[in-house]
């Protein structure tokens, strides 16, 4: 299950704090507004993001989640992340 770079941008700015609508994850990641639907259904797909809802107002907003799986490869990237910039 390789990821791409932005995937991995994704998931690492879901682990800085999760629970993102798409639009925040977007501009957090620096990834482009016509690409990121792409990476999260990418994600999902792979079992590490899923969508959860959530009532603001009379308003349903998704929001993006990391799964476990998500959180210990998120936790893995962060540590590559870290070590490399030793």
């Amino acid at each position: 299950m390789p990821l791409s770079d932005t995937e991995s941008r994704a998931l690492l700015e879901l682990l800085k704090e999760n629970g993102l609508p798409i639009s925040e994850l977007q501009k957090r990641s620096k990834i482009s507004g016509s690409v990121i639907s792409k990476i999260v259904d990418s994600l999902k797909e792979k079992g590490l993001v899923e969508d959860k809802y959530e009532m603001e107002g009379r308003t349903r907003k998704r929001l993006i989640h990391l799964t476990e799986k998500g959180k210990k490869v998120a936790e893995l990237l962060s540590q590559i992340e870290s070590f490399l910039s030793h």
